[in-house]
C-alpha cells in the first residue's frame, strides 16, 4: 500500500505531461492545418487569374506536381520543427 501511495505522484506527473504535449500536439495540427489552407487558398487564387492556355501549358510543364512538392515539403518542415521543439519542452521522463 505503501509502494501505491508512493507511486501516485510519479504516475500523476506523467499523465498531466502527457495530457499537455497532446494538448500542444493538437493546436499545433490545427494551426499548421490552418496556415498550409491559406497558403494554398493564396496560391488558387494567383492560379485563377491566369489565362487558361498559360495555366494547361503549366501544368503540362509538370507545375502541378511541383506546387504539391512544395506543399509537402513545406508541411514536413514545420512538422519537423514543431515536433522537436515539443519533444526538447517536454521530457516524458518519470521524475
Amino acid at each position: 500500500m505503501k509502494f501505491l501511495a508512493a507511486l501516485i505522484p510519479s504516475l500523476m506527473n506523467l499523465v498531466i505531461k502527457i495530457l499537455t504535449l497532446f494538448g500542444f500536439t493538437f493546436l499545433t495540427y490545427v494551426g499548421l492545418d490552418k496556415i498550409v489552407f491559406m497558403f494554398k487558398s493564396e496560391i488558387a487564387s494567383y492560379v485563377n487569374g491566369v489565362p487558361a492556355d498559360m495555366l494547361q501549358l503549366f501544368y503540362l510543364a509538370g507545375g502541378g506536381a511541383a506546387l504539391n512538392i512544395i506543399f509537402g515539403g513545406f508541411s514536413f518542415w514545420l512538422s519537423v520543427q514543431i515536433l522537436s521543439k515539443l519533444t526538447t519542452r517536454f521530457k516524458l521522463s518519470g521524475g
